[in-house]
This record gives structure tokens, C-alpha cells and sequence, in this order.
């Protein structure tokens, strides 16, 4: 075999600023799957790509600033508040706009309603719940702020297919 064609391994350091470009491609997922969400993961796919090729090249200094947004902030409020009563003004109002002009950036941002969205975050959790601890099922519905267990399972079997009993039984 021709030396010039072998491949050969690349040393990369370790990188927390190459973690974080990670963790902001699946941030941006968590944030719905428009086709403006794809699209910014997929340019911080390559830019993560190339800090691992050409690794000289990567520099703290020259990562990008992520810019909060209203949606972001929206995101952020819903993800600190899962176990709290929250409403459509309250999650407006953490990202400093009428509620009217906020659902539709919001669903124009996410592909999914504001409610909608702290809904799925919601029974994420829970799934999270569910399978890493043993709490019963209505103290994960309250843990997720769903304080009637009824709706909570009606909720969850509606988004996962399946009743969270039986979620709960397959990942034992």
C-alpha cells in the first residue's frame, strides 16, 4: 500500500471549548427541528470537525459567541421552571415580549407552541425520572410540575406511545 495514501491517526487534546461547540449542536436540537435549527447545526457540525482535524488551527479565542435570544431566554425560563406551574404570559414574559408576537416567533424558531414545547421538556424529564430513579410514578408527574397523575400519564402516552408504566417497566 502507498505510504501517501494510509490514513493516520490523529493526537487531539482535550478541549472543554470544543465540548461546549458539542453541547451547543445539541442545544440547538433541543430548541425544535426547523429547518433553521439544521442548518445552524450543521455549519457547528463542520466548525466541530475541523477542531478535531486541524487541531492547530482552534483557537478559545476564536469561538463563536452564542447570542441569547428571545427564544433562547424562552427555553432557558422553561428548563429552570419544569417543576413550576407556568403559563403562556410567564415564559413571554422571561423572554421580554407580548405573548401575541412571542408564540409565533417562538413557533416559527421551534416548529412547536410554547406550551407545546414545555410540554415535550416535561415528559423528557420524566422519561429522565423514570429510568434513573425509583420514584413512583405520580412523584415524577409532581417532580415535572403535573400535579394530576392522570393527565400526566394521558400526557406522556400521547407523546411516547407508551403508558409511563410501561415505559418504567421496559427500561428495568
Amino acid at each position: 500500500m502507498d505510504k501517501e495514501k494510509t490514513g493516520k491517526a490523529l493526537k487531539v487534546n482535550f478541549s472543554e471549548e470544543r465540548n461546549n461547540i458539542f453541547k451547543q449542536i445539541t442545544d440547538t436540537f433541543l430548541r425544535g427541528y426547523s429547518a433553521s435549527n439544521f442548518l445552524f447545526a450543521n455549519c457547528l457540525l463542520h466548525y466541530y470537525l475541523a477542531t478535531l482535524i486541524i487541531p492547530e488551527q482552534f483557537h478559545e479565542e476564536n469561538l463563536p459567541v452564542q447570542i441569547s435570544n428571545a427564544t433562547d431566554k424562552a427555553i432557558s425560563f422553561m428548563q429552570k421552571n419544569l417543576s413550576n406551574t407556568v403559563s403562556l404570559d410567564n415564559i413571554a414574559q422571561s423572554a421580554n415580549l407580548s405573548v401575541s408576537f412571542f408564540s409565533r416567533k417562538f413557533k416559527h424558531d421551534t416548529g412547536y407552541a410554547p406550551i407545546e414545547y414545555f410540554n415535550h421538556l416535561r415528559i423528557q424529564q420524566a422519561c429522565q425520572l423514570l429510568h434513573f430513579s425509583d420514584l413512583r410514578i405520580n412523584e415524577v408527574a409532581s417532580r415535572v410540575g403535573i400535579d394530576d397523575p392522570f393527565y400526566f400519564s394521558r400526557l406522556f402516552k400521547q407523546q411516547m406511545g407508551v403508558s409511563p408504566a410501561a415505559y418504567k417497566k421496559n427500561n428495568e
